[in-house]
């Protein structure tokens, strides 16, 4: 487990050199500048509040489940598109989806242990999920002009993403 998270951070970094080479070549300057950077940094401080608490099952929920799980729903959205535009980097797309989608099921999967093993209250943590959640909301609503260029609906990302939250979690998933 510490072996797959010190792996997914490396890969989250080189994840993040994609994204920004692929944003430059893919958009029109201008659009994406500065979006979404207060709601990303107000998801991070709930997030660091949990690991300052050393909160496994909150962190996983906010790191693994709901900000992988919507990078999953966004990267193989983008993916499929991509080749509609005349653009190829299959080999690419491959890898970091196939890695997106490994972190995204890992936390399923660990989130899954702890809920089995009773140490977790789920009054809080349903409360929690809703917060990140709607940061979420607001982060996919923020960076709409993104999602009007591609032509895609912001709110079927956040749909696909509900569908991925343990439903005795969130009261939004329900």
């Amino acid at each position: 487990s510490r072996r797959f998270l010190l792996s997914q951070a490396r890969q989250e970094a080189f994840h993040a050199k994609i994204f920004k080479a692929g944003i430059g070549i893919l958009m029109p300057r201008g659009i994406g500048d500065a979006m979404g950077k207060k709601s990303m940094q107000d998801y991070r401080r709930l997030l660091e509040s949990a690991l300052d608490r050393g909160d496994a099952a909150e962190s996983l929920l906010a790191m693994q489940i709901i900000l992988e799980g919507l990078g999953d729903i966004a990267l193989n959205r983008i993916s499929a598109g991509i080749p509609d535009r005349g653009l190829n980097f299959k080999r690419v797309r491959q890898l970091v989806v196939g890695q997106e989608d490994a972190h995204h099921s890992f936390g399923l999967r660990r989130f899954e242990q702890l809920l089995n093993s009773n140490t977790v209250r789920l009054s809080e943590l349903s409360l929690r999920a809703d917060d990140y959640l709607e940061l979420a909301g607001k982060l996919v609503t923020s960076v709409a002009p993104l999602f009007e260029y591609f032509e895609e609906d912001p709110k079927e990302y956040l749909q696909e993403l509900l569908q991925t939250i343990p439903q005795n979690i969130s009261r939004e998933a329900a």
